[in-house]
């Protein structure tokens, strides 16, 4: 039952992602943040490795790195590159992860990693915030559910094993429900 949702859950959130793409492509949805998704690819990456080394569950940590590969390489097509001191930031965020994945543990670069990870989807947060995007709901409602899944089968839960589902489960989220949020309402985020 544990590897019915840990495989389960990653190809929720890989079929997420990839129908996602598919639909950026085909004009029912609009492109998000080029950068957010190409860090996320990158920061997914060390995420999937440290998770490797810490001989933890990998599928949501691969289907991450599938995922948001397929999604910025549809964005190279038809996005928008911006890059702002938040990029910067993250890209930080990622290289620091890699270090401490490298010098320290695996189980500190999956902590590490989860953080730049959360701080490469900022940009995204944002946008959301001044223009929701409901097409994009079902893309993090699926890959929270996904978070879920994972989350549930890696009981007892080790920083290593269940940080990137239940960090997951928070912003994917909240990322769902701004997408859905009224734009003419304003939203408060806190200093």
């Amino acid at each position: 039952m544990k590897e019915l949702l840990i495989y389960g859950g990653g190809l929720l959130s890989f079929g997420s992602m990839l129908w996602f793409a598919i639909d950026i492509c085909r004009g029912k949805a609009k492109p998000t943040s080029m950068a957010s998704w190409l860090m996320w690819a990158i920061m997914d990456s060390v995420v999937l490795g440290s998770t490797i080394a810490a001989h933890k569950p990998y599928a949501l940590a691969l289907s991450y790195v599938a995922g948001a590969s397929s999604v910025f390489i549809v964005h190279i097509w038809k996005g928008k590159w911006v890059w702002t001191s938040l990029e910067t930031w993250s890209a930080i965020g990622a290289a620091i992860s890699m270090g401490l994945w490298l010098t320290l543990s695996p189980e500190a670069g999956v902590i590490a990693g989860v953080v730049a990870m959360t701080a490469a989807g900022m940009p995204l947060v944002l946008s959301f915030i001044k223009a929701p995007d409901r097409q994009a709901f079902w893309l993090f409602a699926n890959v929270a559910i996904a978070c879920g899944m994972t989350l549930i089968a890696t009981w007892p839960w080790t920083i290593g094993g269940s940080l990137l589902s239940g960090g997951g489960i928070l912003y994917n989220g909240y990322v769902a429900y701004l997408a859905l949020k009224d734009k003419r309402q304003p939203v408060v985020v806190a200093a």
